[in-house]
């Protein structure tokens, strides 16, 4: 009987996190990885949010908030760009 192996090039910090969830039921992101780069392997392997532990959830909540505020100044800075463009061709 052959034995086949499946492979998942996917971050392994990730997955040791992920891993570990499943084996204490602790779901923690590690502090080396982005939130952003976790909650997509979060995705990936069909974990939810909504199983993060509070502290790591807090974590996850304040880096949301940054990102949010962070593409706010940047769609406001890029209406600043365009306005110029307008009135610099006028």
């Amino acid at each position: 009987m052959k034995t086949k192996k499946l492979f998942y090039q996917r971050s392994a910090t990730s997955f040791e996190a992920i891993l570990n969830f499943y084996q204490t039921g602790k779901l923690h992101i590690p502090n080396q990885v982005c939130p952003k780069s976790f909650k997509l392997e979060l995705d990936f392997w069909q974990v939810g949010m909504d199983n993060l532990d509070q502290c790591c959830l807090h974590k996850y909540l304040i880096f949301r908030s940054n990102a949010d505020i962070m593409d706010t100044f940047h769609a406001h800075d890029n209406k600043d760009d365009e306005d110029n463009n307008v009135e610099n061709t006028s």
